[in-house]
């Protein structure tokens, strides 16, 4: 979608990314976030991963 959260936060401020149904990237991106761009839709959502108790940030489209 983007290469670098910098470019994410100028689409966010030029209107053109929507996170959870409101205009712009304002806040922390947590689990179950819904994130569109360009016509396209997807849920951030944390998966564990083997032998830690870290997680991992996947997301999947909607």
């Amino acid at each position: 979608m983007v290469g670098s959260e910098g470019e994410a936060k100028a689409m966010g401020a030029a209107g053109q990314v929507l996170l959870n149904e409101k205009v712009g990237i304002h806040t922390r991106i947590l689990a179950g976030a819904t994130i569109a761009f360009a016509h396209e839709k997807i849920r951030i959502q944390l998966s564990p991963i083997r032998g830690t108790e870290n997680h991992e940030v996947t997301g999947t489209q909607t």
